[in-house]
């Protein structure tokens, strides 16, 4: 019984199949890291990855071959990030990278190596590597909140997508408008 306890939260903290973060994980890392912006004026970036033609591997070959690629798009994320990068599995087959000291040009210079490092290590003899769509941001540039963050990431991922590059920036954040009353 004491052994489950202390396995409970690895399993809440980590995905059980790649080893990677949850996005529970990865909301508590991106808190911290507004905490040290708002502070010390640090930086970081957000990038958000999702594994195309997922679907259609899963279909024609099994969950299984599904499976493992995901664990390859994992294992290629560990080589080419930091150490003190947080990667984190946040959706079936999408993955999210929080970018500490980052700017928004340089985390979309890691979504570029990233989406061609994987590409590189899933190829195989019978065909190419496994396409990722990667979206990027960055705070202070893109906002300064969690779930703003995290939604644009998720927009310029599609957008990336949709108009068939490998990385796409998020738009800057609006300025906050604030509107006097006169008395």
């Amino acid at each position: 019984m004491a052994r489950r306890g202390r396995e409970a939260p690895t399993v809440a903290e980590n995905d059980p199949l790649t080893g990677l973060a949850t996005l529970r994980s990865l909301r508590r890392g991106v808190e911290r890291a507004l905490a040290l912006h708002k502070r010390y004026g640090h930086p970081f970036g957000l990038l958000v990855l999702d594994v195309e033609g997922l679907r259609q591997i899963n279909d024609s070959q099994g969950a299984q071959a599904g499976d493992r690629v995901l664990v390859q798009v994992a294992l290629a994320a560990r080589r080419t990030i930091r150490s003190v990068d947080l990667p984190a599995r946040i959706a079936g087959d999408e993955f999210c990278i929080l970018v500490p000291d980052a700017t928004a040009e340089s985390a979309r210079t890691l979504g570029e190596r990233l989406a061609e490092a994987v590409r590189h290590e899933t190829s195989t003899p019978d065909g190419p590597g496994i396409r990722v769509a990667v979206g990027v941001v960055a705070c202070p540039e893109h906002g300064d909140e969690v779930g703003a963050l995290l939604d644009g990431a998720d927009g310029a991922m599609y957008r990336a997508k949709s108009g068939g590059e490998a990385v796409a920036v998020g738009a800057p954040a609006e300025p906050e408008i604030t509107v006097k009353r006169r008395t």
